[in-house]
């Protein structure tokens, strides 16, 4: 299996650009912007949403400006790798994300038998500080020192939703500085959320728990 999934090689001809595509070690032969062929003894490409996208090759190149090879060439690598991206982290939640408890810590909040600490929000600093990270790299109390000595405050993250996690996704999702609640009387985590108006597979951090797990 190829290490690039996603390689397209093409070339002039008289009906205009042919493009031969390799996804995950299987060639498929496209002309006027339609599979017309591919190797049967090589693995089946795995992606459905790469398939639809060669079949509307064409379109894809109108809708985005394309007039070039190697401009078609970055743009769908970009593309089939952000669909990639996109259900990896369909699939992490689905398997460890179960249910949402928000009512429940919101009640227990009020009744005061439950308290939910913010954790220090070190990306959304880093952003704001006039850093040039060619410089050097910067540790989180870095960050910090930096940002409250410009603004005078530090930020934390203010969890708006909370989600039942699996042990696995709680750990890593410490990792990343959110908030994480180990309430006595259960047997499971709960992942204090700060986003909220999205489908979590959106949010930043489970994106990038996908990618690199």
């Amino acid at each position: 299996m190829s290490d690039e999934p996603y390689i397209i090689k093409g070339y002039e001809s008289g009906g205009g650009i042919e493009y031969n595509i390799l996804c995950y070690g299987l060639w498929y032969v496209v002309e006027g912007g339609y599979t017309v062929g591919y190797s049967p003894d090589l693995p089946k490409c795995k992606d459905g949403a790469f398939l639809s996208l060669i079949d509307d090759i064409d379109f894809f190149r109108t809708e985005n400006s394309i007039d070039n090879l190697e401009q078609l060439v970055t743009e769908v690598n970009k593309h089939i790798k952000g669909k990639e991206m996109e259900n990896k982290a369909k699939l992490l939640v689905e398997n460890h994300i179960s249910k949402s408890v928000t009512t429940l810590v919101q009640r227990l909040q009020i009744l005061e038998e439950l308290s939910v600490d913010s954790t220090i929000d070190y990306e959304a600093m880093k952003e704001e500080i006039d850093y040039d990270e060619d410089n050097g790299y910067l540790s989180n109390d870095e960050i910090a020192d930096l940002y409250e000595s410009s603004f005078g405050e530090i930020v934390y993250k203010e969890p708006l939703e909370f989600w039942i996690v699996s042990d696995w996704l709680a750990e890593k999702l410490r990792e990343k500085g959110e908030v994480i609640i180990d309430y006595e009387h259960v047997d499971f985590y709960i992942w204090g959320r700060s986003c909220s108006g999205q489908a979590i597979y959106l949010d930043g951090v489970i994106r990038e728990i996908a990618i690199y797990n």
